[in-house]
Protein backbone atom coordinates (compact mmCIF):
# COMPACT_ATOMS: atom_id res chain seq x y z
CA UNK A 1 0.00 0.00 0.00
CA UNK A 2 1.08 3.72 -0.30
CA UNK A 3 1.49 6.88 1.95
CA UNK A 4 0.00 10.23 0.70
CA UNK A 5 3.64 10.83 -0.51
CA UNK A 6 3.69 7.96 -2.66
CA UNK A 7 5.64 5.70 -0.48
CA UNK A 8 5.05 2.34 -0.45
CA UNK A 9 4.86 0.45 2.72
CA UNK A 10 4.37 -3.09 3.92
CA UNK A 11 1.98 -3.95 6.24
CA UNK A 12 1.80 -7.37 7.94
CA UNK A 13 1.47 -9.55 10.85
CA UNK A 14 4.04 -12.31 12.30
CA UNK A 15 2.71 -15.06 14.57
CA UNK A 16 4.97 -17.56 16.03
CA UNK A 17 3.51 -21.18 15.41
CA UNK A 18 5.40 -23.26 16.83
CA UNK A 19 3.24 -24.44 19.54
CA UNK A 20 0.30 -24.95 16.87
CA UNK A 21 2.92 -27.29 14.97
CA UNK A 22 3.51 -29.15 17.92
CA UNK A 23 0.10 -29.69 18.76
CA UNK A 24 -0.60 -30.73 15.60
CA UNK A 25 2.54 -33.21 15.25
CA UNK A 26 1.32 -34.35 18.85
CA UNK A 27 -2.22 -35.48 17.94
CA UNK A 28 -0.69 -37.37 14.47
CA UNK A 29 1.39 -38.94 16.46
CA UNK A 30 -1.32 -39.91 18.89
CA UNK A 31 -3.09 -41.28 15.95
CA UNK A 32 -0.73 -43.12 14.32
CA UNK A 33 0.01 -45.13 17.64
CA UNK A 34 -3.92 -45.36 18.35
CA UNK A 35 -3.66 -47.13 14.65
CA UNK A 36 -1.23 -48.87 15.49
CA UNK A 37 -2.80 -50.33 18.94
CA UNK A 38 -5.78 -50.98 16.89
CA UNK A 39 -4.27 -53.18 14.88
CA UNK A 40 -1.87 -54.78 17.03
CA UNK A 41 -5.10 -55.28 19.50
CA UNK A 42 -6.66 -57.25 16.55
CA UNK A 43 -3.63 -59.69 15.99
CA UNK A 44 -3.71 -60.07 19.76
CA UNK A 45 -7.03 -60.80 20.22
CA UNK A 46 -6.83 -63.70 17.15
CA UNK A 47 -3.89 -65.04 18.21
CA UNK A 48 -5.02 -67.08 20.83
CA UNK A 49 -8.30 -67.84 19.45
CA UNK A 50 -6.91 -69.71 16.39
CA UNK A 51 -5.13 -72.45 19.00
CA UNK A 52 -8.68 -72.87 20.66
CA UNK A 53 -10.24 -73.40 17.95
CA UNK A 54 -8.05 -76.11 16.56
CA UNK A 55 -8.64 -77.45 19.81
CA UNK A 56 -11.98 -77.51 19.91
CA UNK A 57 -12.15 -79.04 16.22
CA UNK A 58 -9.64 -82.02 17.21
CA UNK A 59 -12.00 -82.83 20.79
CA UNK A 60 -14.84 -83.91 17.79
CA UNK A 61 -12.32 -87.12 17.05
CA UNK A 62 -12.88 -90.37 18.77
CA UNK A 63 -10.55 -92.16 21.10
CA UNK A 64 -8.22 -89.67 21.66
CA UNK A 65 -4.89 -90.78 23.94
CA UNK A 66 -4.85 -89.11 27.42
CA UNK A 67 -1.81 -87.65 26.61
CA UNK A 68 -3.23 -85.55 23.94
CA UNK A 69 -6.60 -84.54 25.88
CA UNK A 70 -4.18 -83.64 28.10
CA UNK A 71 -2.39 -81.12 25.86
CA UNK A 72 -5.92 -80.05 24.42
CA UNK A 73 -6.70 -78.92 28.09
CA UNK A 74 -3.75 -76.91 28.49
CA UNK A 75 -3.89 -75.31 25.43
CA UNK A 76 -7.55 -74.14 26.00
CA UNK A 77 -6.51 -72.98 29.59
CA UNK A 78 -3.14 -70.81 28.27
CA UNK A 79 -4.92 -69.03 25.44
CA UNK A 80 -8.11 -68.19 27.31
CA UNK A 81 -6.32 -67.28 30.23
CA UNK A 82 -3.96 -64.97 28.22
CA UNK A 83 -7.73 -63.32 25.98
CA UNK A 84 -8.80 -62.70 29.79
CA UNK A 85 -5.89 -61.04 30.52
CA UNK A 86 -5.70 -58.55 27.51
CA UNK A 87 -9.51 -57.45 28.40
CA UNK A 88 -8.54 -56.97 32.45
CA UNK A 89 -5.22 -55.33 31.17
CA UNK A 90 -7.11 -52.45 28.72
CA UNK A 91 -10.44 -52.47 31.04
CA UNK A 92 -7.38 -51.90 34.05
CA UNK A 93 -6.15 -48.82 32.20
CA UNK A 94 -9.77 -47.23 31.57
CA UNK A 95 -10.55 -47.25 35.46
CA UNK A 96 -7.13 -45.79 36.60
CA UNK A 97 -7.95 -43.30 34.07
CA UNK A 98 -11.03 -42.43 35.44
CA UNK A 99 -9.35 -42.63 39.15
CA UNK A 100 -11.63 -45.76 40.02
CA UNK A 101 -8.87 -48.38 40.76
CA UNK A 102 -9.43 -49.01 44.34
CA UNK A 103 -5.96 -50.67 46.49
CA UNK A 104 -6.94 -53.32 48.57
CA UNK A 105 -4.59 -52.89 51.52
CA UNK A 106 -2.96 -55.07 52.96
CA UNK A 107 0.71 -55.46 55.19
CA UNK A 108 2.58 -58.84 53.40
CA UNK A 109 5.80 -60.42 52.20
CA UNK A 110 6.67 -59.09 49.04
CA UNK A 111 8.32 -62.54 48.04
CA UNK A 112 4.71 -63.71 48.02
CA UNK A 113 3.63 -61.21 44.80
CA UNK A 114 7.20 -61.93 43.03
CA UNK A 115 6.07 -66.06 43.40
CA UNK A 116 2.92 -65.81 42.15
CA UNK A 117 4.36 -63.42 39.43
CA UNK A 118 6.91 -66.23 38.20
CA UNK A 119 4.26 -68.78 38.39
CA UNK A 120 2.20 -66.69 35.58
CA UNK A 121 4.83 -65.94 33.22
CA UNK A 122 6.41 -69.20 33.54
CA UNK A 123 4.99 -71.40 31.29
CA UNK A 124 6.40 -68.49 28.40
CA UNK A 125 9.45 -68.57 29.68
CA UNK A 126 9.73 -72.04 29.35
CA UNK A 127 8.35 -71.54 25.68
CA UNK A 128 11.47 -69.20 24.63
CA UNK A 129 13.91 -71.70 26.50
CA UNK A 130 14.62 -68.80 29.06
CA UNK A 131 16.91 -69.34 32.06
CA UNK A 132 14.95 -67.12 34.77
CA UNK A 133 17.07 -66.56 37.96
CA UNK A 134 15.60 -65.62 41.29
CA UNK A 135 19.29 -65.50 42.92
CA UNK A 136 19.03 -65.31 46.98
CA UNK A 137 15.24 -65.42 46.92
CA UNK A 138 14.62 -68.11 49.07
CA UNK A 139 16.78 -67.90 51.53
CA UNK A 140 16.40 -64.02 53.01
CA UNK A 141 14.21 -62.98 55.32
CA UNK A 142 10.76 -61.50 55.10
CA UNK A 143 10.69 -58.11 53.52
CA UNK A 144 7.06 -56.54 54.34
CA UNK A 145 5.39 -53.85 52.18
CA UNK A 146 2.05 -52.51 52.45
CA UNK A 147 -0.37 -52.23 49.55
CA UNK A 148 -2.34 -54.50 46.83
CA UNK A 149 -1.06 -57.81 46.51
CA UNK A 150 -2.78 -58.32 43.34
CA UNK A 151 -1.61 -55.18 41.88
CA UNK A 152 1.90 -55.79 43.29
CA UNK A 153 1.41 -59.07 41.82
CA UNK A 154 0.51 -57.45 38.29
CA UNK A 155 3.47 -54.97 38.47
CA UNK A 156 6.34 -57.56 38.97
CA UNK A 157 4.42 -60.46 36.25
CA UNK A 158 4.22 -57.14 33.60
CA UNK A 159 7.84 -56.46 33.81
CA UNK A 160 8.86 -60.31 34.05
CA UNK A 161 6.82 -60.55 30.56
CA UNK A 162 8.04 -57.65 29.18
CA UNK A 163 11.30 -58.85 29.51
CA UNK A 164 10.45 -62.13 28.06
CA UNK A 165 8.83 -60.97 24.87
CA UNK A 166 12.42 -58.93 24.29
CA UNK A 167 14.66 -61.63 25.33
CA UNK A 168 15.90 -63.58 22.37
CA UNK A 169 14.86 -67.58 22.63
CA UNK A 170 17.75 -69.14 25.30
CA UNK A 171 18.24 -65.79 26.87
CA UNK A 172 18.47 -65.30 30.66
CA UNK A 173 16.20 -62.87 33.09
CA UNK A 174 17.41 -62.59 36.13
CA UNK A 175 15.11 -61.24 39.44
CA UNK A 176 16.31 -60.03 42.58
CA UNK A 177 15.23 -58.60 45.61
CA UNK A 178 16.79 -55.72 48.51
CA UNK A 179 15.79 -53.63 51.20
CA UNK A 180 17.27 -50.34 51.80
CA UNK A 181 16.34 -49.06 54.54
CA UNK A 182 12.74 -47.96 54.05
CA UNK A 183 12.82 -48.52 50.46
CA UNK A 184 12.15 -52.09 48.53
CA UNK A 185 13.78 -52.82 45.63
CA UNK A 186 13.10 -55.18 43.04
CA UNK A 187 14.95 -55.68 39.86
CA UNK A 188 14.23 -57.42 36.63
CA UNK A 189 17.75 -57.58 34.26
CA UNK A 190 17.18 -59.24 30.96
CA UNK A 191 19.89 -59.81 27.76
CA UNK A 192 17.62 -58.87 25.19
CA UNK A 193 17.37 -56.33 22.56
CA UNK A 194 17.78 -53.54 25.15
CA UNK A 195 16.83 -50.27 24.32
CA UNK A 196 18.39 -46.45 23.00
CA UNK A 197 18.79 -44.37 26.19
CA UNK A 198 17.10 -41.58 24.16
CA UNK A 199 14.40 -43.37 24.39
CA UNK A 200 13.82 -45.25 27.73
CA UNK A 201 11.59 -42.52 29.31
CA UNK A 202 8.68 -43.48 26.05
CA UNK A 203 8.59 -46.71 27.04
CA UNK A 204 6.65 -46.37 29.86
CA UNK A 205 4.21 -44.20 28.08
CA UNK A 206 0.55 -45.81 26.61
CA UNK A 207 0.45 -47.54 23.58
CA UNK A 208 4.44 -47.60 23.03
CA UNK A 209 6.04 -50.18 22.31
CA UNK A 210 9.54 -51.24 20.11
CA UNK A 211 9.01 -54.72 18.32
CA UNK A 212 11.80 -57.96 19.16
CA UNK A 213 14.39 -57.80 16.35
CA UNK A 214 13.00 -60.16 13.72
CA UNK A 215 9.59 -61.20 15.66
CA UNK A 216 7.77 -58.06 14.27
CA UNK A 217 4.06 -58.40 15.49
CA UNK A 218 4.85 -60.12 18.82
CA UNK A 219 5.25 -57.16 21.34
CA UNK A 220 2.11 -56.74 22.69
CA UNK A 221 -0.34 -54.29 23.13
CA UNK A 222 2.66 -51.68 24.48
CA UNK A 223 0.52 -50.64 27.86
CA UNK A 224 2.10 -52.96 30.11
CA UNK A 225 4.96 -50.72 31.23
CA UNK A 226 2.33 -48.19 31.08
CA UNK A 227 0.07 -50.04 33.68
CA UNK A 228 2.81 -51.01 35.94
CA UNK A 229 3.72 -47.26 36.08
CA UNK A 230 0.59 -46.17 37.30
CA UNK A 231 -0.19 -49.13 40.10
CA UNK A 232 3.58 -48.22 41.26
CA UNK A 233 2.79 -44.47 41.35
CA UNK A 234 -0.64 -45.71 43.55
CA UNK A 235 1.57 -47.07 45.58
CA UNK A 236 3.61 -44.34 46.65
CA UNK A 237 6.88 -46.03 44.92
CA UNK A 238 8.88 -45.32 41.42
CA UNK A 239 9.78 -47.36 38.27
CA UNK A 240 13.03 -46.80 35.92
CA UNK A 241 14.46 -48.36 33.97
CA UNK A 242 18.48 -48.69 32.33
CA UNK A 243 20.05 -50.32 29.09
CA UNK A 244 23.32 -49.63 27.85
CA UNK A 245 22.07 -49.80 24.35
CA UNK A 246 20.78 -52.02 21.60
CA UNK A 247 21.74 -56.04 21.98
CA UNK A 248 23.22 -54.89 25.26
CA UNK A 249 19.91 -56.32 27.65
CA UNK A 250 17.69 -54.17 29.98
CA UNK A 251 17.05 -53.93 33.84
CA UNK A 252 13.86 -52.55 34.88
CA UNK A 253 13.57 -51.29 38.90
CA UNK A 254 10.38 -50.90 41.25
CA UNK A 255 11.01 -49.03 44.27
CA UNK A 256 8.06 -49.57 47.25
CA UNK A 257 7.69 -48.19 50.63
CA UNK A 258 9.03 -50.93 53.00
CA UNK A 259 7.01 -51.59 56.47
CA UNK A 260 7.19 -53.17 59.47
CA UNK A 261 6.26 -56.81 60.15
CA UNK A 262 2.69 -57.17 60.98
CA UNK A 263 1.83 -58.05 64.81
CA UNK A 264 0.18 -61.30 64.42
CA UNK A 265 -2.79 -62.28 66.05
CA UNK A 266 -3.11 -65.57 68.22
CA UNK A 267 -6.23 -66.05 67.25
CA UNK A 268 -6.99 -68.95 64.05
CA UNK A 269 -10.21 -68.80 62.40
CA UNK A 270 -11.62 -72.65 62.98
CA UNK A 271 -11.67 -74.38 59.71
CA UNK A 272 -14.25 -77.16 59.19
CA UNK A 273 -12.62 -80.59 58.23
CA UNK A 274 -13.48 -81.96 54.72
CA UNK A 275 -15.49 -84.38 56.10
CA UNK A 276 -17.90 -81.69 57.48
CA UNK A 277 -18.73 -80.05 54.51
CA UNK A 278 -22.03 -80.85 52.90
CA UNK A 279 -23.27 -80.91 49.70
CA UNK A 280 -24.86 -77.67 48.42
CA UNK A 281 -28.19 -77.00 46.11
CA UNK A 282 -26.51 -74.97 44.02
CA UNK A 283 -28.79 -73.57 41.13
CA UNK A 284 -26.80 -71.56 38.45
CA UNK A 285 -28.90 -68.74 36.19
CA UNK A 286 -27.29 -68.09 33.15
CA UNK A 287 -28.38 -67.45 29.78
CA UNK A 288 -25.27 -69.21 28.07
CA UNK A 289 -26.08 -72.24 27.91
CA UNK A 290 -23.03 -73.48 26.96
CA UNK A 291 -21.54 -71.40 29.60
CA UNK A 292 -24.09 -72.59 32.34
CA UNK A 293 -24.07 -76.61 31.33
CA UNK A 294 -19.64 -76.65 31.08
CA UNK A 295 -19.84 -74.95 35.25
CA UNK A 296 -22.70 -77.30 35.83
CA UNK A 297 -20.26 -79.62 35.08
CA UNK A 298 -17.83 -78.33 37.17
CA UNK A 299 -19.48 -77.87 40.22
CA UNK A 300 -21.70 -81.23 39.75
CA UNK A 301 -18.61 -83.56 40.55
CA UNK A 302 -19.13 -81.96 44.58
CA UNK A 303 -22.61 -80.27 44.98
CA UNK A 304 -26.06 -80.77 43.47
CA UNK A 305 -26.91 -78.87 40.15
CA UNK A 306 -29.82 -77.34 38.69
CA UNK A 307 -29.66 -74.60 35.87
CA UNK A 308 -32.34 -72.05 34.60
CA UNK A 309 -31.78 -69.81 31.70
CA UNK A 310 -33.93 -67.42 32.93
CA UNK A 311 -35.36 -65.77 35.46
CA UNK A 312 -38.56 -66.91 35.63
CA UNK A 313 -37.83 -70.68 35.64
CA UNK A 314 -35.22 -69.75 38.20
CA UNK A 315 -37.66 -68.19 40.63
CA UNK A 316 -40.21 -71.39 39.18
CA UNK A 317 -36.83 -73.92 40.44
CA UNK A 318 -36.54 -71.96 43.67
CA UNK A 319 -40.17 -72.01 44.86
CA UNK A 320 -40.07 -75.96 44.16
CA UNK A 321 -36.70 -76.54 46.07
CA UNK A 322 -35.08 -73.56 47.86
CA UNK A 323 -31.22 -73.67 46.96
CA UNK A 324 -28.85 -73.00 49.50
CA UNK A 325 -26.17 -71.01 46.59
CA UNK A 326 -27.87 -69.33 43.66
CA UNK A 327 -24.45 -68.10 40.76
CA UNK A 328 -26.55 -65.46 38.88
CA UNK A 329 -25.78 -63.99 35.82
CA UNK A 330 -27.00 -59.94 36.05
CA UNK A 331 -27.78 -59.59 32.81
CA UNK A 332 -30.74 -62.23 31.54
CA UNK A 333 -33.33 -62.01 28.75
CA UNK A 334 -36.23 -61.58 31.04
CA UNK A 335 -35.84 -59.87 34.42
CA UNK A 336 -32.28 -58.77 35.59
CA UNK A 337 -30.05 -60.38 37.93
CA UNK A 338 -30.80 -57.69 40.21
CA UNK A 339 -34.07 -57.75 40.45
CA UNK A 340 -34.26 -61.87 40.86
CA UNK A 341 -31.74 -61.43 43.56
CA UNK A 342 -34.52 -59.45 45.30
CA UNK A 343 -36.97 -61.74 44.50
CA UNK A 344 -35.43 -64.45 45.59
CA UNK A 345 -34.41 -63.05 48.82
CA UNK A 346 -38.03 -61.83 49.21
CA UNK A 347 -39.28 -65.76 49.37
CA UNK A 348 -39.77 -67.26 52.94
CA UNK A 349 -38.71 -70.19 51.64
CA UNK A 350 -35.33 -68.79 50.64
CA UNK A 351 -35.13 -65.88 53.44
CA UNK A 352 -31.94 -66.66 56.07
CA UNK A 353 -30.48 -69.23 54.26
CA UNK A 354 -29.60 -68.24 50.40
CA UNK A 355 -26.63 -66.72 49.27
CA UNK A 356 -26.10 -65.25 46.15
CA UNK A 357 -22.94 -65.03 43.69
CA UNK A 358 -23.08 -62.91 40.79
CA UNK A 359 -21.22 -64.28 38.27
CA UNK A 360 -21.49 -61.25 35.41
CA UNK A 361 -19.10 -59.39 32.63
CA UNK A 362 -19.37 -56.43 34.58
CA UNK A 363 -16.64 -55.62 36.87
CA UNK A 364 -16.85 -51.98 37.82
CA UNK A 365 -16.56 -50.97 40.74
CA UNK A 366 -20.41 -49.35 40.42
CA UNK A 367 -21.17 -52.65 39.65
CA UNK A 368 -19.57 -54.34 42.81
CA UNK A 369 -21.88 -51.71 44.51
CA UNK A 370 -25.21 -52.01 42.85
CA UNK A 371 -25.06 -56.01 43.26
CA UNK A 372 -24.36 -55.70 46.72
CA UNK A 373 -27.17 -52.82 47.45
CA UNK A 374 -29.33 -56.02 45.81
CA UNK A 375 -28.51 -58.45 48.15
CA UNK A 376 -25.37 -60.41 46.81
CA UNK A 377 -22.92 -61.93 48.90
CA UNK A 378 -20.62 -61.93 46.41
CA UNK A 379 -19.09 -60.46 43.10
CA UNK A 380 -16.95 -62.81 40.45
CA UNK A 381 -16.32 -61.49 37.23
CA UNK A 382 -16.26 -63.29 34.04
CA UNK A 383 -14.06 -65.70 33.14
CA UNK A 384 -13.84 -66.93 36.58
CA UNK A 385 -11.49 -69.40 37.37
CA UNK A 386 -13.27 -72.84 38.02
CA UNK A 387 -10.94 -73.69 40.86
CA UNK A 388 -11.68 -70.03 42.33
CA UNK A 389 -15.63 -70.86 42.53
CA UNK A 390 -15.04 -74.07 44.00
CA UNK A 391 -12.86 -72.81 46.79
CA UNK A 392 -15.78 -70.35 47.66
CA UNK A 393 -18.38 -72.82 47.59
CA UNK A 394 -16.79 -75.00 49.50
CA UNK A 395 -15.85 -72.12 51.91
CA UNK A 396 -19.65 -71.89 52.49
CA UNK A 397 -20.30 -75.30 52.45
CA UNK A 398 -18.12 -75.39 55.46
CA UNK A 399 -19.74 -72.00 57.01
CA UNK A 400 -22.51 -73.83 56.99
CA UNK A 401 -21.12 -76.76 58.22
CA UNK A 402 -20.19 -74.93 61.35
CA UNK A 403 -24.00 -74.59 62.01
CA UNK A 404 -25.24 -77.99 61.42
CA UNK A 405 -26.35 -80.03 64.43
CA UNK A 406 -24.96 -83.12 62.76
CA UNK A 407 -21.90 -82.31 60.70
CA UNK A 408 -21.99 -85.83 58.80
CA UNK A 409 -25.88 -86.08 57.45
CA UNK A 410 -26.25 -85.57 53.59
CA UNK A 411 -28.93 -83.63 54.36
CA UNK A 412 -28.65 -80.13 54.84
CA UNK A 413 -30.78 -78.54 57.92
CA UNK A 414 -29.64 -74.80 58.30
CA UNK A 415 -29.87 -73.03 61.38
CA UNK A 416 -31.83 -69.91 61.69
CA UNK A 417 -30.14 -66.43 60.58
CA UNK A 418 -29.27 -64.31 63.15
CA UNK A 419 -30.56 -61.05 64.30
CA UNK A 420 -27.48 -59.33 62.88
CA UNK A 421 -28.05 -61.25 59.10
CA UNK A 422 -31.56 -60.43 58.97
CA UNK A 423 -30.96 -56.98 59.77
CA UNK A 424 -28.14 -56.89 57.50
CA UNK A 425 -30.18 -58.79 54.81
CA UNK A 426 -32.81 -56.40 55.57
CA UNK A 427 -30.38 -53.19 54.78
CA UNK A 428 -29.08 -54.79 51.56
CA UNK A 429 -32.79 -55.05 50.01
CA UNK A 430 -33.98 -51.66 50.87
Amino acid sequence: MSDASGNRKLVGTIADITRRIEGEEALKEADRRKDVFLATLAHELRNPLAPVINAAHLLQRTNLPQSQLCWIRETIERHAKHLADLVDDLLDLSRISAGKVRLRDEVFDIRTAIQRAIEINAPAAATRRHRLHTPRLDHISAIWVKGDLTRITQIVSNLLDNAIKYTPVGGEIRLTLDRRERVVLVVVEDNGTGMDPASIQSMFELFNQERPDGESGKAGLGIGLSLARSLVAMHGGAVYATSEGRGRGSRFYVELPACDEPEMSGAQDSQASPQSIPVLNVMIVDDNFDAAESLAAIIGEIHRVRTAANGEDALKLADASPPDVVVLDLSLPDVSGYEIARRLLGKEKCNGRITLIALTGHGQPEDRERARRAGFDHHLVKPVPPQELLKLLNAIAGRRAMRLPDAGSQELSHAPPSDAELQSRARRQE
